[in-house]
């Protein structure tokens, strides 16, 4: 998994009038970055005189054009002036990812009417600009309405005219795609949670729902992880006795009976399930590393899905092309933990425990902890009491007069998979986030905390802590909880689930 939430980035809180085409060629960068689809070039963007469109993508050139008098408006946000900013580039960016875009141009401000173009073509433009804004780090559904109206102010649309959706239709359309965004950053963020917790299937659902909207690299190689995920965990027997770099909650997995032939003890039946839940696994992988070659994370979940497969050949070519990219000593690390993996399926158990050896001892945190535990360094409770919430309390009382154990089935559910009959409640709370997942055997309930944090009585140790990009990951299985600390150890959020 990439990370559980994004990385923010940071800008100036106001657009600078002489710096306009230079401040907005690096929000188009953000964006782009954020989506990390590198197949697509990134458009051209030039700053224009125009008076009727506010921005404009030119498919033939692959160019956004930017009004400055969007300037104007997207400076009246103040603080907000670049999330502003940031929607307008954003929907125009989301029309170059279209490869079902079958006009020339498109316009910000004639909409579905003035090019004839289909209005799920600009609804999809919006949603996905909303949310690659807020992959990028900006907010900016909470001032939607308001940029809306004042973009057609400035360009003297605020009564109907030919070619142009009126103000009160852009507005409905402005609200639709408010909510599905929202409904998205839900899905997303939570998707990251259930995945630390292990509920793989729901967090799988989740994301596949999200990429029927936004085809970005880091939810294809989230979606690899949560079918990898599955392949590892779906039957109560343990066949593989070494943790994954992919894996955050890599213990639960290690309590189960352990067979020791490994593949060939599975039967008939699981291991075509295996095998199926590893080929999606794969192809997502494959996916995510083709849009965008250069990031390391996908490349190695993808040459683990390749050993699993038996394509060992392949993957010693990938493993290979990424020695030779400039990586930092955490993902060397974790690149040489993926060759002694290999070695190891191989049965070169000498040749594998040798390397774990020199990684546990020249690492620390949970890549030192995988290799002391794959070179069987130490035996299995030990591992698996890494992670001490001895000494965390949390709150015996509802939060927000939730009690999961009853979870509201009066609520409205939208459906996340057909096939598996798998739909979602997201309820905001004062002081939280309520998802119920149900499906047609079981109901799952996992409440986001923003606020009444669990009493930590001593410091945590993060090196035994799940390290994501931004923070770390405490998962508490006994409690049912998971919590999520910043890079100096202060607690952001928290989970309990049931």
């Amino acid at each position: 998994m990439k990370r559980l939430i994004v990385v923010i980035l940071f800008f100036p809180f106001v657009l600078n009038a002489s710096h306009f085409e230079q401040t907005a060629n690096r929000v188009l960068n953000a964006l782009y970055e954020a989506n990390g689809n590198f197949i697509h070039d990134k458009p051209a963007l030039v700053v224009t005189e125009d008076n009727d469109n506010a921005a404009f993508y030119l498919k033939r050139s692959n160019t956004i054009e930017l009004s400055t008098r969007v300037y104007d408006v997207c400076t009246n946000f103040c603080e907000d002036s670049l999330s502003a900013l940031a929607f307008v580039i954003g929907h125009e960016l989301a029309h170059a990812y279209q490869d079902d875009l079958d006009i020339g141009s498109t316009s910000f401000l004639a909409y579905d009417h003035h090019h004839d173009a289909g209005i799920f073509i600009e609804e999809s433009a919006d949603i996905q600009g909303v949310f690659m804004a807020y992959l990028a780090g900006f907010e900016t559904i909470s001032i939607l309405p308001d940029l809306i109206e004042q973009i057609y102010v400035e360009f003297g649309l605020s009564k109907e005219l030919d070619g142009y959706p009126s103000l009160e239709e852009r507005q409905k359309t402005t609200v639709k795609v408010m909510q599905m965004a929202e409904e998205l950053i839900h899905l997303f963020e939570i998707s990251n949670y259930l995945i630390g917790v292990g509920e793989y299937e729901l967090a799988q659902a989740s994301y596949e729902y999200i990429l029927q909207w936004y085809k970005g690299e880091e939810i294809y190689n989230n979606l690899g992880v949560s079918y990898i995920q599955l392949a590892l965990n779906f039957t109560e027997i343990n066949y593989f006795p070494f943790a994954f770099p992919f894996e955050l909650t890599w213990q639960t997995r290690m309590r189960k009976p352990l067979k020791s032939r490994g593949l060939s003890a599975m039967s008939e039946d699981e291991m075509l399930v295996f095998q199926s839940y590893l080929s999606k696994a794969n192809t997502y992988f494959q996916t995510a590393t083709k849009i965008n070659p250069n990031n390391i994370e996908s490349s190695i979940n993808e040459i683990c899905g390749l050993y699993l497969s038996g394509n060992f050949y392949e993957g010693d070519e990938r493993l290979s092309e990424c020695f030779t990219m400039n990586v930092n000593y955490e993902m060397e690390a974790r690149l040489q933990t993926v060759k002694a993996i290999g070695l190891k399926l191989r049965g070169e158990i000498d040749k594998s425990d040798h390397m774990f050896q020199n990684i546990a001892r020249q690492s620390t945190g949970l890549i030192k902890y995988q290799a002391n535990y794959n070179c069987n360094q130490f035996d299995l409770e030990d591992s698996i009491s890494q992670i001490d919430c001895s000494t965390i309390e949390f709150e015996d009382r509802n939060i927000d007069e939730i009690r999961l154990h009853r979870p509201n089935m009066d609520a409205n559910f939208m459906a996340l998979s057909s096939e598996n009959d798998i739909a979602i409640s997201i309820a905001q709370k004062s002081n939280s986030m309520v998802y119920t997942f149900k499906t047609n055997t079981e109901v799952f309930v996992i409440q986001r905390v923003f606020d009444h944090f669990p009493t930590l009585n001593n410091e945590p140790n993060l090196e035994k802590a799940i390290q994501l990009e931004n923070g770390y990951l405490y998962h508490c299985h006994d409690q049912r909880s998971a919590i999520r600390f910043n890079e100096k150890g202060e607690i952001k959020d928290w989970v309990k689930y049931y």
